[in-house]
Formats: C-alpha cells, structure tokens, sequence
C-alpha cells in the first residue's frame, strides 16, 4: 500500500447545526481526522491575515516569500504528528461556532502527514462560494467568495501540491 493523497480545504470538517443555532464540529469520524492530522473546529469572519513560510526548504514551498491572504482561516485540533510547511497565528473569537474562544496559538496553513506508507499534504486555504452553494439554506448567496483564489501564490500550491501527489517516492 501506500500512496499520496491531496487534501484541500474543507477536507476535514464535519459541521452539525445546533438548535441554538451554532456550529460544532462533532468528533464522528476520528479514525479520518487521525489519518488527515487535524480536525477543523471553527473560523473567524473572511478576512485578511498573514501566512508564514516555516519550512522554505520543501520542495512544496520553496522559493515561496510569505504573503498575505484573505480567506476563511481554518481553526483545528491537531490529531496526529504534522510537518508544518506554512502557517499563521490567532487569537480571538470565532463567532458562531461552539469552539469559539481561541487563545493564541499557532494555525497550519499547508502540511504533510506521514501515515503508514501514504502521505498527505494538506492545504487548509481555498475557501470558495458562488451564487447557488447553499441549497436548502437560501436560494441566492448574494455575494461570490473567491478568497485565495484570487491570489497567484495558491495556484503556484495547488500545482506543486498536485506535482507531489503525483510522483514516485
């Protein structure tokens, strides 16, 4: 066995609407978060942050300066040993969301997970939402959400992430 897998935001969140009208992100399927390294938990509101390169070494990110974003900064719970490639810091609310307070800590952006004889990367940017996302919920999402993919840098991610997935080791 073994093989690569190329995880992309969303990957790994299970969202359950309360009656209180929250979001929580029930631990339902472990033995997937375990395998993809972490489990989202929340987000603040879309909005511009910072993204450091921590390994400029990697294959996946060097050459890549840090930059700025704007996207849905996705808030998780590590569950297994992760190589941070890039990341960035939060602390503070995550309005309406059961985990909202957050205190400083640090977010992976982009990682790998070794796991047996597979391996992961994970690139938690690349929130999108278009007109007609949310059926059941509302008819009509007034306003497009491109986020990252508007930058250039996450196209240079996507195609090297997917180089990656692709070769031999």
């Amino acid at each position: 066995g073994g093989g690569k897998w190329l995880a992309l935001h969303g990957t790994n969140s299970i969202l359950v609407f309360t009656e209180e009208g929250l979001v929580d992100t029930p631990d339902d399927r472990p033995d997937v978060m375990e395998m993809l390294g972490t489990q989202f938990k929340a987000h603040p509101p879309i909005e511009p942050f910072p993204v450091e390169v921590v390994n400029r070494d990697h294959e996946l990110t060097r050459g890549i300066e840090d930059f700025e974003v704007v996207d849905e900064l996705y808030l998780s719970n590590t569950t297994a040993p992760i190589d941070t490639l890039m990341q960035t810091t939060f602390e503070g609310e995550a309005t309406g969301f059961v985990a909202a307070d957050w205190e400083k800590t640090s977010v992976p952006i982009l990682y790998t997970r070794d796991i047996g004889k597979g391996r992961i990367v994970y690139n938690t940017l690349g929130h999108c939402r278009g007109h007609y996302d949310l059926p059941g919920m509302v008819d009509f999402y007034p306003h497009k959400e491109m986020c990252a993919w508007n930058y250039d840098v996450y196209y240079d991610l996507l195609r090297r992430s997917i180089a990656w997935a692709m070769k031999d080791d």
